[in-house]
C-alpha cells in the first residue's frame, strides 16, 4: 500500500530468521520497467558516446529509492541511483561510455565573406562535421541522439542563421522551443553494427564590418 510518504509491503512468503546470522534478502515485489536505451552525443563537447536509458515504472507498487545493479543483457554495467518511482514515473539512468561507438568531430569550413562595394555587412560561415562509426562487434542496432548548440546573438546588430543543417532534425514543439530559446538542435538516428554516419551542421554570422563580435562556439 502506498501512503504517499510511506509504503507498506506484504511479504509474499513467511520467513524464519535465526539469531546471530547474516541478514537475509528476500523478494518484496516485482516492478516491471520499460527501458529505452540510447547513445547520447554532443560532438563539439566530447568525442565519446554516452550510454543512457530512460526508465519508466509500469508497476502499481512503488519502486523504493536506492542503489540498483544495472545489467544490459548478460553484461553488468555497474550501479546507478534510482529515485522513488510510482506507476508512470520516469527517470534517466546514465550508464557510462559506450566503447563500440566512435566519434570524430572537426570544423570543415571557417570562411569570412567581406562586404561588397554597396554593402557594409560581413558574413562569417561555419560548418562542422561529426563522423560516427559503430563497431561491427556491437550486438544490436542502436538509437543515437545527437545534440549541438548554435550561438544565440545577444546584440540586435548581429544576426545568426542556421546553415546547411543535416536533414531530419527533431521538430516537436519542445524541440522548436529549445532551438529558438537555447539554440539546441537534435537528431535521432539508428545505426546497425558496422555502420558509419556523417552529420553536418553550421551557421552564418552577419554583422557590420565595424563590429568585432566574440562568437562562443
Amino acid at each position: 500500500q502506498d501512503y504517499g510518504l510511506s509504503q507498506q509491503f506484504a511479504l509474499p512468503n513467511r520467513i524464519s530468521l535465526t539469531a546471530g546470522t547474516e541478514p537475509r534478502q528476500f523478494r518484496l515485489v516485482d516492478v516491471p520497467l520499460e527501458v529505452r536505451p540510447e547513445r547520447y552525443i554532443v560532438p563539439s563537447l566530447s568525442q565519446q558516446a554516452f550510454l543512457r536509458a530512460e526508465v519508466t515504472s509500469e508497476a502499481s507498487a512503488p519502486l523504493l529509492p536506492g542503489i540498483a545493479r544495472v545489467f544490459l543483457g548478460p553484461d553488468y554495467l555497474g550501479e546507478s541511483s534510482f529515485p522513488l518511482m510510482r506507476q508512470g514515473d520516469s527517470t534517466m539512468l546514465n550508464l557510462g561510455i559506450d566503447p563500440n561507438l566512435s566519434v570524430v568531430y572537426e570544423l570543415v569550413l571557417d570562411q569570412r565573406d567581406n562586404p561588397g562595394v554597396l554593402s557594409s555587412t560581413v558574413r562569417h560561415n561555419y560548418i562542422y562535421e561529426a563522423k560516427l562509426k559503430l563497431s561491427a562487434s556491437a550486438k544490436n542496432e542502436i538509437d543515437v541522439l545527437i545534440e549541438e548548440v548554435l550561438p544565440i546573438a545577444q546584440d540586435d546588430r548581429i544576426k545568426i542563421a542556421p546553415y546547411r543543417m543535416h536533414a531530419g532534425y527533431l521538430d516537436s514543439e519542445q524541440d522548436q522551443q529549445d532551438r529558438e530559446e537555447r539554440g539546441i538542435w537534435r537528431w535521432r538516428m539508428k545505426m546497425r553494427p558496422g555502420a558509419e554516419l556523417e552529420l553536418r551542421w553550421g551557421y552564418v554570422a552577419s554583422f557590420n564590418e565595424k563590429l568585432t563580435p566574440v562568437i562562443d562556439r
